[in-house]
């Protein structure tokens, strides 16, 4: 079945594509839960319409997400994680948040915690490797380095 994704899916697809997925996943998950909507002649031809505004001010948009890859790809953000002697395993995690606000106080420039690729928590000692989703067409990769504070 094709539908319309009203957002952005990990493995499906960003908001706005027209994708096809099995009947089951699309009437039983999707559709329900507002995530997409059926693909007939009548939504594809109101979603072009909508595509075409949106162009424009994705546009500026990704003009401002570029600046930013420029700023960010491939910088290497140092943290420290609280772990036992002789461990490389940390006693709590990194998350998305705390990531966010290390790159705000290193960098100067405001992420939204929901920008970060991190699929599990930072939960070990070592270079992490982070994906910043920034716009639809623009990511930057950086490194987490976690380094050891023994507690």
């Amino acid at each position: 079945m094709d539908v319309i994704l009203n957002q952005t899916i990990a493995k499906v697809g960003h908001a706005g594509d027209v994708v096809r997925v099995s009947d089951g996943y699309a009437r039983n998950f999707l559709i329900p839960r507002g995530l997409a909507q059926p693909a007939t002649r009548g939504t594809r031809k109101a979603h072009e319409g909508l595509v075409k505004a949106l162009d424009k001010k994705s546009s500026e948009i990704q003009l401002k997400a570029e600046e930013l890859k420029s700023k960010l790809d491939g910088q290497v953000l140092t943290m420290e994680g609280r772990c036992a002697k002789n461990s490389t395993k940390l006693f709590g995690t990194i998350t998305t948040t705390q990531i966010a606000e290390a790159i705000k106080e290193r960098f100067h420039v405001e992420v939204d915690k929901r920008v970060i690729g991190l699929i599990h928590p930072l939960k070990s000692v070592g270079s992490h490797p982070v994906v910043l989703h920034l716009h639809r067409n623009v990511d930057a990769n950086m490194t987490v380095e976690i380094i050891p504070v023994e507690a």
